[in-house]
């Protein structure tokens, strides 16, 4: 059985917290839920798994007490491991789940050889960038500081590839009922091309539904006899 520390209370910590404590996620065992301001220190000293599931912000200082000490930090802000203060990894592990992102697996299968051309673009619904118009081009980094709420993906899919060089166009539609992400790369191996649109959770139109069941998947591929993907 592995301990495992959730940082957030907010919608997604909360449906997370909820599925450990009924058991969904066999061999993990929830020692406690932490709010932002909360002390961290003794439950990540018990832990052997800690959870982010609270901000970008809080990463870097989650990441330096818990990898040090050899433990695995799951991250649903993957945008904190942007962040200048963040630690060396080992001789911890940092997980990634999928979250709001796609094709993680594919494209690092195919980073495994040369890229040849990657591409995001995400449709926002306008109360997800408010006063945006138009359109934007540019590169992750640009569009993550810009887009900050959709930075997440964007690192992730950097990540993935292995670099930070490809194309973000992000478009402010009203036409989507939440955010819609289009991924397209080109290696020697496969053409990529898939899409993934969000559904708005109830009461917190900006937060994806998927989030929280991608990160129980992704705790319960750390514990299971079968692995799912890479």
């Amino acid at each position: 059985m592995q301990s495992v520390a959730l940082i957030g209370r907010g919608r997604i910590g909360g449906e997370i917290a909820a599925a450990l404590r009924a058991g969904r996620v066999p061999g993990l065992d929830l020692i406690a839920v932490l709010g932002r301001s909360d002390d961290p220190v003794p439950a990540i000293t018990r832990a052997t798994i800690v959870v982010e599931a609270a901000s970008a912000a809080v990463v870097p200082a989650l990441a330096r007490l818990a990898l040090p000490a050899g433990k695995t930090l799951v991250v649903t802000s993957a945008a904190g491991l942007w962040h200048e203060t963040m630690p060396p990894i080992p001789p911890g592990r940092v997980v990634v789940p999928s979250g709001a992102t796609l094709g993680l697996d594919a494209l690092k299968a195919m980073a495994r050889q040369e890229i040849r051309s990657a591409r995001v673009v995400m449709r926002l619904p306008p109360d997800h960038a408010p006063g945006e118009v138009g359109a934007f081009r540019g590169g992750p980094r640009q569009a993550a500081r810009r887009f900050p709420g959709h930075a997440n993906n964007l690192v992730a899919t950097a990540l993935a590839l292995g670099r930070e060089v490809f194309e973000v166009e992000m478009l402010i539609d009203p036409a989507v009922p939440g955010p819609l992400i289009e991924v397209e790369a080109l290696s020697d191996t496969a053409h990529l091309r898939a899409s993934l649109g969000h559904f708005p959770a109830p009461g917190h139109p900006e937060v994806s539904r998927n989030i929280a069941l991608s990160v129980l998947a992704a705790l319960e591929s750390l514990v299971a006899p079968l692995r799912i993907g890479s």
